[in-house]
């Protein structure tokens, strides 16, 4: 009979024989797999992007307008639509607004921090009672009150919607402004609107094939929601990196607005390079790196 002790050691030794032969047997995936010798553990992995939105103004001077200065738009949510935006001004403050992707009700607010000097994201909101036949395309913002979106069967048909202060959101107005006299060459896919500090409506298009030369438009005091054409007017120094499918307008200081994106590769995370910032990616040196703490770069272990 088996004493206790020599039953321990034989189940030791049947459990190592087990554990060799079992490592035995996955030897041979390894030998000639691409996981060690050529895969993708071993591919250089793609850069990490930053991406910088500006936007730039040029101002009116008496003359023309001349670019003036350029603000950083930060603090962007995900899912942010920076083809579908607007720009308004009051006497105090001046702010940005962009449609969420994918959505025709809802939009976010990036009013300008005076002490950044930056368009950071505060909230957003929503728009309700819009038409059916209301474009949610480009959309104009003006008084820090009213939203404009344009009619898709009448391009000169541009519908008014009202800020609800009590329910927060935006509500169409049951009242639109239409376009007098316009131009043949008048591109009315590329618009803005504005309200000036006396509460004159102004709506601006871009002259087809320009991007120098706008159109406009405005009401008056016995006709206040017809805009009608009254002048052509130059827009000066704005960098050519600008994306001129669209504009904004405010009407305070009378600036022309565009948005310039950069996308650039963030250099790091490689032999040799700098180790990446936790905000840029994780981990902060490829496979097969670490990060040297002395010289902050990526080294082989």
């Amino acid at each position: 009979m088996k004493t206790l002790s020599q039953k321990v050691y034989n189940a030791i030794l049947l459990l190592f024989v087990i554990g060799l032969f079992g490592c035995g047997g996955g030897g041979g995936t390894n030998e000639g797999g691409g996981d060690n010798n050529g895969g993708g553990a071993n591919e250089i992995p793609a850069r990490t992007t930053s991406t910088q939105y500006l936007l730039h103004f040029a101002q009116w001077d008496g003359a023309k307008y001349n670019y003036i200065d350029e603000n950083r738009i930060t603090n962007v949510p995900p899912n942010t639509d920076f083809e579908r935006w607007a720009v308004e001004q009051t006497v105090d403050d001046i702010s940005l607004y962009f449609f969420k992707s994918g959505t025709g009700n809802t939009i976010r607010h990036f009013p300008l921090n005076r002490n950044t000097e930056s368009f950071e994201y505060k909230r957003d909101y929503t728009i309700v009672g819009a038409p059916a036949d209301a474009k949610f395309g480009k959309f104009g913002a003006s008084r820090g009150t009213l939203l404009y979106l344009q009619s898709q069967s009448n391009p000169a048909k541009f519908y008014l919607f009202t800020y609800d202060s009590g329910q927060e959101r935006y509500e169409y107005d049951d009242s639109s402004y239409q376009l007098a006299n316009i131009p043949s060459d008048a591109d009315l896919n590329r618009w803005g609107v504005t309200t000036d500090a006396l509460g004159f409506t102004f709506l601006y298009t871009f002259q087809e094939g320009s991007n120098t030369t706008v159109y406009e438009f405005k009401g008056d005091l016995f006709n206040p929601r017809t805009l009608v054409f009254s002048d052509t007017q130059i827009i000066s120094g704005i960098p050519s990196t600008a994306d001129f499918s669209d504009f904004g307008t405010s009407g305070v200081t009378f600036s022309m607005n565009f948005i310039e994106t950069n996308t650039t590769e963030i250099i790091c995370g490689r032999e040799g390079e700098r180790a990446c910032k936790i905000t840029e990616r994780i981990p902060s040196c490829d496979a097969g790196l670490v990060e040297d703490f002395m010289t902050q770069k990526c080294v082989k272990e």
